[in-house]
């Protein structure tokens, strides 16, 4: 089939999809990686070949370690489970990094030969495979560059593992670029955001007589230098200091509250995030305000992603954007966003509106001559996904949170993090739990 025969759309997308499939059908026992432009298109263009290959095929009798800890801990309907059946999984930056990690290590053993992934898989990832296949040329909305391609590419072959690779691009091949140009954004970007300029010091600020410039130095010293400290949304932090100080006296007790907050306070700070925090270009879907104070509110009592897993899928099974979605498609997009959640909300987004506005509160209270709250241990714990301080430190370690928080009733809560991790290297403390195989194999890895 020629490629002027392929497409993104119609009968030249179902060509191009078509020839992918029976491409890799005919090199099935081989490792080949899937670059695709997104982890929403190499999720759905490996559930595509899994629907593709399985009646063409049987399954494997080996299942990795993982699948066990899915059932256990997301759900036995996640749709990996199947693909993993088919030595068929996908890698991108939306999964947790336990999972990742294992991904690609039984994708290194040959437990899996169908690796669909987006441009993650090229930044530091340590894997090689046999053949590469180049099926989309986009990175997100954005063209592929001749710098990115032959990094996708320099995955096929590597010596001692794979002698000869091969290269399958299903695009118009890239140019070699005559010069390479890098931009990096300081001093002289023009337009400069305020976040940026309200960092400099005088004498770096090349036009003093801008607009811009003017209207910041306008902000009182001492709010300017909160505003720095903090390093967000300048203007959304003043609205905020303003909203704080006309509230302060009438809804005190929804802004001066200490640990972890009731329904109604927690409503109060993660709105006014919303509102003033959040840049306007970026993406919030499927989270909306009101959704984001119900999941943290409610995982905090929980604690537990399959709540997560649940409320997505209930939310976008009645979301009409979604009509034409199988229930299995559903199911799936909701453990995608229950991911997204936890990485992009949790564990960056929230307790960093917690700590913003927990300093201008604090600001105003001093102001006022009035006791602050302090919402640190709210956002710390949060950001660590509730996982106790000493044993935090094995979530860098790769190590899940199922396996930590099962090691929590073993470890005394008083030692420190640097005991944790001797014990679990010189002792056979792990044989005495309750872990499952894929955990404790993960934190043999990991430390």
């Amino acid at each position: 089939m020629h490629s002027t025969e392929f497409g993104s759309k119609g009968r030249k997308k179902i060509n191009k999809e078509t020839a992918l499939f029976e491409l890799l059908l005919k090199i099935k026992d081989e490792q080949t990686m899937i670059y695709c432009s997104s982890s929403r298109r190499a999720r759905m263009l490996s559930k595509k070949f899994y629907e593709f290959i399985k009646d063409k095929t049987t399954s494997y009798n080996y299942t990795v370690p993982l699948v066990e800890w899915v059932e256990e801990n997301i759900s036995k309907r996640w749709g990996l489970i199947a693909l993993l059946k088919y030595k068929i999984a996908f890698h991108d930056g939306a999964l947790q990094k336990h999972i990742t990690s294992s991904i690609v290590k039984y994708f290194n053993e040959g437990h899996i030969n169908f690796l669909f992934c987006t441009s993650t898989i090229i930044e530091g990832v340590n894997t090689s495979t046999k053949n590469i296949i180049i099926f989309d040329n986009k990175k997100g909305n954005k063209s592929i560059d001749y710098f990115d391609y032959s990094n996708i590419k320099g995955r096929a072959g590597r010596m001692m593992i794979h002698y000869i690779g091969k290269v399958y691009n299903f695009n118009p091949p890239i140019p070699k670029e005559e010069q390479m140009i890098i931009d990096i954004p300081f001093f002289q970007q023009n337009p400069i955001k305020d976040e940026v300029l309200i960092q400099l010091n005088e004498q770096e600020v090349k036009n003093k007589e801008s607009q811009q410039y003017k209207k910041l130095q306008e902000i009182p010293i001492e709010e300017r230098k909160l505003f720095k400290r903090n390093g967000v949304l300048v203007w959304g932090q003043k609205e905020i200091l303003e909203i704080l100080r006309r509230d302060i006296n009438k809804k005190s007790e929804l802004i001066i509250w200490t640990g972890m907050p009731k329904y109604e306070q927690l409503e109060y700070i993660l709105n006014l995030g919303w509102d003033n925090l959040l840049k306007k270009s970026e993406t919030k879907y499927p989270m909306t305000k009101k959704k984001l104070t119900k999941v943290t509110f409610d995982y905090s009592l929980k604690q537990d992603i399959r709540y997560l897993v649940i409320s997505n899928y209930i939310f976008l099974k009645d979301d009409e954007r979604n009509a034409d979605l199988s229930k299995q498609e559903l199911f799936d997009e909701a453990v995608r966003d229950a991911f997204g959640i936890l990485r992009h909300w949790f564990q960056y987004k929230v307790p960093k509106i917690l700590r913003t506005i927990n300093s201008l509160q604090e600001f105003v209270c001093n102001e006022r001559g009035i006791r602050a709250g302090n919402y640190s241990y709210c956002a710390d714990i949060i950001e660590s996904d509730f996982v106790r301080n000493n044993m935090s430190i094995l979530l860098e370690y790769g190590i899940p949170k199922s396996a930590i928080k099962k090691l929590e009733n073993i470890f005394d809560e008083n030692i420190s993090e640097e005991e944790v991790l001797k014990i679990l290297k010189n002792t056979d403390i792990l044989k005495y739990s309750n872990l499952l195989e894929y955990e404790i194999n993960k934190i043999t890895e990991g430390i």
